[in-house]
Parts: structure tokens; C-alpha cells; sequence
């Protein structure tokens, strides 16, 4: 779904894409996603969330995807990650933030990312 026009996308858009392992949704025009829009693909092991329009990440967002490796989230207008964002996902050891606006960071931002080798 790279490179599209996509502005939006709804809660259940994924809902029966429950074995999907990557997932890029890079160079588009995302302002938010949803709370419960990875609800089902507990299988997700790449998620590209690059070159969009995010201004934060919900805390919920994510917190399904166990199977996680990799989040990418670059080059995006990210001001502020809620604290827990990254709460379950304990086999996230690649994580993009690179480009963003974020100027701050909570003491406890990376509760959940024992296993986090990589960061940007």
C-alpha cells in the first residue's frame, strides 16, 4: 500500500487479515490511525508507518502486536508518543523514529522494549 494517496483508514480495514506478517503503509497521507486498526493481526512482524502525516501514537495502537519486530515511523510529524505505547510488544528489537518533531521523552517511554537492538 506504499505510496498511495491514502488520508484514512478505519478500525476494521485489517479485521480479516489476521496472518498478515508486514505491513507498509509508507508514503502516504495518514494523519492518525485508529485505536484498534491492528486489533486482529496479532502475526504482524513489520509495520512501515514512514513518510505520512502521524502527529502521535495512541497508546492502544500497538498493543496487540506481539509478534512485532520492526516498527517504523519515520519522517513523519510525530510530537508526542503516549506513555505505554510500546506495553506488550516484547519482540520489537528494530525501532525507526528518525525525522519526527518529538521533543521530549517520558523516564518510562520504553517499558515492553526489552529485546529493542535498534533505534533511530
Amino acid at each position: 500500500m506504499t505510496g498511495n494517496e491514502i488520508e484514512s483508514v478505519t478500525e476494521d480495514i485489517f479485521f480479516y487479515l489476521v496472518k498478515l506478517e508486514i505491513l507498509r503503509l509508507n508514503v502516504n497521507k495518514l494523519t492518525a490511525v485508529p485505536s484498534k486498526t491492528f486489533e486482529h493481526q496479532t502475526a504482524l512482524r513489520n509495520l512501515n508507518l514512514n513518510e505520512n502525516f502521524l502527529t502521535y501514537l495512541q497508546k492502544d495502537l500497538l498493543v496487540t502486536l506481539c509478534m512485532l519486530e520492526s516498527l517504523s515511523i519515520r519522517n513523519n510529524q510525530l510530537i508526542k508518543i503516549e506513555i505505554g505505547s510500546f506495553i506488550g510488544l516484547t519482540k520489537l528489537f528494530k525501532l525507526y523514529l528518525g525525522n519526527n518533531y518529538l521533543t521530549e521523552f517520558y523516564s518510562n517511554w520504553s517499558i515492553g522494549l526489552q529485546n529493542l537492538r535498534i533505534m533511530d
